[in-house]
């Protein structure tokens, strides 16, 4: 899936006005396993010791990392230091934190690299509204 397509994925659900965290996972689903062949990401895998990711990203039937969701508006600072985030980066050696449009990978509990493709831009007073947000 190109990254526009994504993009434009993300949007669409978002302009909705009734999007939750949930409701972006098969755009992001679909992205992650557009970027090899033989690259399958579980939602929802099964509870492991450190908690539950929301994904688990597979080669074949290898694992070979783990990514947790955010919903768009949350701030990914101060995500990686909750306790949540503690434990999965002392257990999980190759994690990816996301928004949807920021996205953050850490090896071995170390940040390595962060990328944006999107600026969440929240619509007026979205709350009393029903909606999202919107991009830019």
């Amino acid at each position: 899936m190109p990254i526009d397509a994504y993009i434009a994925a993300v949007q669409a659900e978002a302009a909705r006005g009734n999007a939750t965290e949930h409701t972006f996972r098969p755009a992001l689903k679909a992205l992650l396993e557009s970027l090899d062949t033989g690259i399958a990401a579980t939602n929802e895998p099964r509870r492991i010791a450190c908690g539950a990711p929301d994904y688990q990203v597979a080669r074949g039937n290898l694992p070979v990392g783990h990514v947790e969701a955010k919903d768009l508006h949350v701030d990914l600072d101060k995500e990686a230091r909750s306790g949540q985030m503690a434990r999965y980066l002392k257990a999980l050696p190759n994690l990816i934190l996301t928004n949807y449009l920021d996205f953050r990978w850490f090896v071995n509990g170390e940040l390595r690299e962060e990328a944006r493709i999107g600026r969440y831009t929240p619509l007026s007073s979205p709350r009393q509204r029903g909606e999202s947000g919107g991009y830019k």
